[in-house]
């Protein structure tokens, strides 16, 4: 299936930046999908998206690709991950190519399963660190959004509420 004939996706935004935001984490992620899966070089793929500072207007970084099926940097050690000097980060997206990996120690061979169909760890850091609605697409085509949990901003580094949990779904159901 060619990238432009993945199914929609059903939007969760319902703020019209929001929806902007979103659609552009669609697109980017249909465009990416092929070389992301690619058969014997599946890599993560993703990047940041950004609102331009005074005009509002989006852009992104990357694609960018990552280092293996499990990992892309999409900078966010960086400052500002990447962004324009007068953007802000809002959001950001990556593939979860493949739905297991293998290890092997002492000649046996292990079938791991890999979290392609939920939102963890490393994942969760990136957005709930950053306040950063985040995207991913995974290797059965479907596309989900993690809206981060509620929280406010401690010495400059956004802080979510201690029991306060974010939202994760599928777009395209």
């Amino acid at each position: 299936m060619a990238d432009e004939d993945l199914p929609p996706g059903q939007p969760k935004a319902t703020d019209p930046r929001e929806i902007e935001v979103e659609q552009l984490a669609i697109r980017l992620l249909k465009g990416v999908f092929t070389k992301s899966t690619r058969p014997g070089a599946e890599r993560e793929w993703g990047g940041v998206i950004y609102r331009q500072g005074p005009s509002g207007r989006i852009g992104h970084t990357g694609p960018i690709q990552g280092d293996s099926s499990h990992h892309v940097d999409v900078g966010n050690a960086g400052s500002n991950f990447g962004c324009p000097g007068d953007a802000s980060p809002v959001a950001w997206y990556h593939t979860h190519p493949v739905k297991f990996t293998y290890a092997v120690e002492g000649g046996v061979v292990t079938r791991i399963r890999m979290g392609w169909d939920v939102f963890e760890d490393g994942d969760l850091a990136i957005s709930d660190g950053n306040n950063l609605i985040g995207y991913i697409i995974d290797p059965d085509k479907r596309i989900w959004r993690y809206r981060p949990p509620p929280g406010q901003m401690i010495e400059g580094k956004f802080t979510p509420d201690a029991t306060a949990q974010g939202s994760w779904g599928p777009l395209n159901d």
